[in-house]
């Protein structure tokens, strides 16, 4: 048999992390949002990059013990909203910013093929101390200001090790992830670790990933960060008057969370909260649930809070120590998204009036009132008046417009309080 070459995986010198005390007077979430509170963004949007921020600095350093497996805070964030209206680009670079200046950290170019993925993950081994054992990661940090960049050519050949990685697998990362090739041998990745900040339009999003993978495992795996409202207009976002004390602060803690390493555990009081939540909604939630683009999302729903947990109660202090207050507050995270997530889960469905139908309900929105002339004549390369007709009639049925005929015309009102598509 002919001998398999085998691609060992570079080290990282291993250097003793040096735990400091914090500077920022909040937690690094509550400063990082004082320090873009006169940017022309949304406070979620915001929120959530400095939640992806965070999930990146822990790498694969600090888990939660769930008994049969360890949990890790690493995320994939997609921040949706429409282009040029909720700064998604300027805002998540703002945050991504303080991750490039972390000595040590990996981010990976925006542009990816699998052979890529893997290389960069390969190349990113190092060793990290943990009750004092040296223990082996591979860990990257994936930004794209625009996700289209990032997975619209590779999707369908990067999918399978995108849930991979995520997953962390294997969680034992003395046994390496192994990728075959036909001509260097085995590649080993020790310890591999995923996270994901990026931006998109919702048009943008359904040819990213295709129709099949927003109902299957991947999308499952994401947290859809979607944006609908229209941020108050700064026609001057100037930073706040002590910007250069928040960023100095937030440079100094963020380094300092990026050098904690070790298990998160729960309070007492934060371990039988979380038992009773889950027996009481979160496992009941997911066996009731009757819409199958949420199957995958709702299974997960439990861990996922635990992985937000785990960012709240490092963005306040050096404990390592999650509260009952910590997943609260993550609990309230996450479901503040999951009305507009379904937007995303929708997004790859077969309603080919559903791109119209959401359109149709911006405009609307923005408008408060207007006619169907006027939306026909903004949308009459994308439609036709016959189909334009069954987009506001659904919309009527759904309860998001009312329609009043006057003559030839016809007027449509939005329906305040009503949810966005």
């Amino acid at each position: 048999m002919p001998e398999v070459l085998t691609c060992e995986q570079p080290l990282a010198a291993v250097i003793p992390a040096t735990i400091e005390g914090r500077t920022c007077k909040k937690s690094w979430i509550d400063t990082y949002l004082e320090y873009t509170a006169n940017h022309e963004a949304t406070r979620k949007v915001h929120k959530w990059s400095a939640i992806s921020v965070i999930a990146g600095a822990l790498e694969r350093k600090c888990w939660v013990d769930r008994g049969s497996y360890y949990l890790f805070p690493n995320l994939y964030v997609f921040i949706v909203g429409s282009s040029g209206v909720i700064r998604k680009s300027t805002s998540t670079a703002m945050a991504v910013k303080f991750l490039r200046n972390v000595e040590s950290m990996r981010i990976m170019s925006e542009r990816v093929t699998a052979a890529s993925l893997i290389q960069q993950l390969h190349a990113s081994g190092k060793v990290f101390q943990a009750d004092g054992m040296d223990i082996r990661q591979s860990a990257t940090y994936a930004y794209s200001s625009e996700l289209v960049v990032l997975l619209k050519e590779n999707f369908g050949s990067i999918q399978e090790l995108l849930t991979t990685f995520y997953d962390c697998q294997p969680q034992d990362s003395t046994k390496p992830w192994i990728y075959e090739t036909k001509g260097d041998g085995q590649i080993k990745i020790h310890g591999p670790c995923l996270n994901i900040l990026g931006a998109t339009t919702a048009d943008w999003l359904v040819q990213c990933i295709p129709a099949e993978q927003m109902k299957g495992g991947f999308a499952s795996r994401v947290m859809f960060v979607v944006e609908n409202e229209i941020p108050r207009p700064v026609a001057w976002p100037m930073p706040p008057a002590n910007y250069k004390l928040l960023e100095s602060q937030l440079a100094h803690d963020l380094n300092i969370i990026h050098a904690l390493s070790g298990e998160i555990k729960l309070t007492s009081e934060a371990r039988d909260y979380f038992t009773h939540l889950y027996d009481t909604k979160l496992y009941p939630e997911s066996h009731s649930n009757t819409d199958d683009r949420f199957n995958g999302y709702l299974a997960r729903k439990h861990d996922t809070i635990l992985k937000i947990s785990q960012v709240f109660a490092v963005s306040e202090n050096n404990d390592l120590l999650i509260t009952k207050d910590h997943i609260e507050r993550s609990l309230a995270e996450v479901e503040e998204l999951e009305d507009l997530m379904v937007n995303a889960f929708a997004i790859g469905g077969d309603n080919e009036l559903a791109p119209h139908m959401r359109s149709v309900k911006v405009k609307t929105k923005k408008e408060g009132v207007t006619t169907l002339s006027r939306l026909l004549a903004e949308m009459w390369q994308d439609t036709t008046e016959t189909e334009l007709r069954s987009v506001l009639e659904q919309l009527e049925r759904m309860g998001h417009v009312k329609l009043q005929s006057q003559g030839n015309e016809v007027h449509v009102t939005h329906v305040r309080g009503s949810k966005d598509l």
